[in-house]
């Protein structure tokens, strides 16, 4: 890679004639130099030829940047990337044995059962904080996409402005967001806003740990400005091959403000390595950013 994108930037890159790898990347009096494994001495005399010798610099540098270029299209590059993806979505489609899949309910109604009853106390003064502030209304229904895409409800105690949506559609919000509310804001440190997810996972519409639940049809802005739908990225029918979840890989290693298609390679990640043990390890670590108020945390959330 680093060859590549030296020859981009019109170099003349000095390689191995390795027997694997790519060294037919890099030509000898072509693009560059080559020069046997293992033989510092040719490596040294490689070096200073060029050094010494500009107009060789330039000849081969153009050369080799003609030959990247011609090599290594957007087309293909795209070409292969989707590739791995697809592979990677391949080999995550097996699902856990019965036995994993009778643990993690059980554990899940458990868990859910005891935190709706722990929890009503806490529901009561976040409902009144929400009806302080604003005066709107204390919960925020959506539907989300779960296991094979079928889908469901989902609530949520409300932490934006009232129809916050209604000019920019479903969207992801970013850092500063100004229709979050001040409990709002509050809540999403502390994770708090989900709670009433517990019903759905209750039901067995969610689960503790999985890929986070996307919404139909979910948009997300590209660096460039255009719009990419979620669920045309490579590697979204892998993940919703299991139960979306409250918590998970994704969403406690995850950098915040990455694309979802990136964050996909952790879900797909769960996927494959899917097991109760991994599930009781996310859920205590889920319980220590929530003690922290971390989970809007740009950086590392523990």
């Amino acid at each position: 890679m680093v060859q590549i994108e030296a020859m981009l930037s019109g170099l003349p890159v000095v390689s191995t004639a390795l027997p694997t790898g790519v060294p037919w990347v890099n030509q000898h009096g072509e693009t560059g130099l080559v020069v046997p494994p293992g033989d510092p001495e040719a490596l040294r005399a490689a070096l200073a030829s060029l050094a010494d010798a500009p107009d060789l610099r330039r000849r081969l540098g153009t050369q080799a940047r003609t030959r990247a270029l011609a090599t290594f299209t957007a087309e293909q590059m795209c070409d292969g990337a989707y590739e791995v993806y697809q592979e990677a979505a391949g080999a995550a489609r097996p699902q856990a044995g019965w036995a994993t899949a009778l643990a993690k309910r059980t554990l899940d109604v458990l868990l859910s059962g005891v935190g709706l009853l722990a929890s009503a106390p806490v529901w009561a003064l976040i409902a009144l904080a929400i009806k302080l502030e604003d005066g709107g209304p204390v919960f925020y229904s959506q539907e989300r996409s779960g296991r094979n895409g079928v889908p469901f409800p989902v609530w949520k105690f409300r932490s934006m402005v009232p129809n916050a949506e209604a000019v920019t559609g479903a969207i992801q919000s970013g850092e500063h967001d100004p229709r979050v509310t001040r409990v709002g804001r509050l809540m999403r440190m502390t994770a708090m806003d989900e709670l009433p997810q517990l019903w759905s996972i209750f039901r067995g519409d969610m689960s503790f740990t999985g890929p986070r639940a996307l919404r139909p049809g979910e948009i997300e802005a590209l660096g460039d400005g255009e719009m990419e739908l979620l669920e045309d990225v490579p590697g979204f029918a892998a993940r919703a091959s299991v139960l979306p979840g409250l918590t998970g890989i994704a969403q406690i290693y995850a950098p915040r403000d990455i694309p979802r298609r990136h964050k996909f390679k952790y879900d797909l990640l769960y996927v494959r390595r899917q097991s109760v043990w991994l599930d009781v390890r996310l859920i205590l670590l889920s319980f220590w950013i929530t003690a922290r108020g971390s989970w809007e945390v740009r950086g590392r959330k523990f």
